[in-house]
């Protein structure tokens, strides 16, 4: 689910630096653990995985479209936003028990065989639970650019 996630941010920021010539800007603010806003060139406001977790602080986040990747306590929090009953729901994962009816239509999953990527940074280093001794950066969270403070932490 965090690829899935990772690569819906991605698109959105792919599709932003594309109408650059409308002079708007995508906005991506990140507010601790998994939960990110984002504002697109349109004005559309998405918030992924909100949560309530106190030593990020209260984060004054309005949304018309939730993305919920898993069902844990700290993944959905949409009380902590300040529209409610004004934002759309969708979660990744439901219990096994219920019928998942998302009405999506052309959505295609792809990969690009000719893109090769080679991974540059470790996020959220500082949280992490497997260790990699790998040469790469390690910031604790996200880079300054992504609304993170850009710390790097030993290996």
């Amino acid at each position: 689910m965090k690829r899935f996630t990772l690569s819906l941010l991605a698109s959105f920021l792919i599709a932003g630096f594309a109408s650059a010539a409308d002079s708007k800007k995508i906005v991506l603010r990140w507010h601790g653990q998994s939960f990110f806003d984002l504002q697109t060139t349109k004005g559309t406001r998405i918030v992924f995985d909100p949560h309530a977790i106190d030593v990020y602080g209260r984060q004054v986040v309005s949304a018309d479209l939730v993305l919920i990747s898993h069902l844990h306590n700290d993944h959905t929090q949409v009380g902590v936003l300040e529209n409610q009953g004004k934002f759309k729901v969708i979660q990744g994962l439901k219990p096994a028990d219920k019928k998942t009816e998302w009405n999506l239509i052309d959505v295609y999953a792809a990969t690009i065989p000719e893109f090769s990527f080679k991974a540059g940074v470790h996020v959220n280093y500082a949280q992490s639970v497997l260790r990699m001794k790998d040469g790469l950066p390690k910031l604790k969270d996200f880079p300054l650019e992504l609304g993170g403070t850009g710390e790097t932490v030993p290996e």
